[in-house]
């Protein structure tokens, strides 16, 4: 899910509250997951928090490059983790 938000975050041009909607129901759509769980997922992925004000607001204020970042972010983390869990 997060590779595949990074690829789409990425190309997406459309930053617009509406525009981050689409990509993640989109996502949620491509993924078969539940829109639940896909949202629950990328903002925790990108606040750090569960809770937090309207998803797509929060991407939309956020703006592209810092969501991007936060994902590629938390993704080169977890390859981190589970390359030293393997060693």
């Amino acid at each position: 899910l997060i590779e595949s938000a990074i690829r789409r975050f990425s190309d997406n041009i459309d930053w617009s509250i509406r525009g981050t909607e689409k990509v993640i129901r989109d996502l949620a759509e491509e993924k078969h997951t539940s829109k639940k769980n896909t949202f629950q997922t990328l903002r925790g992925a990108v606040t750090g928090r569960l809770v937090t004000p309207g998803l797509f607001e929060t991407y939309a204020v956020l703006g592209k490059e810092r969501v991007v970042n936060r994902l590629t972010n938390l993704l080169d983390m977890n390859e981190e983790l589970s390359d030293e869990a393997r060693s």
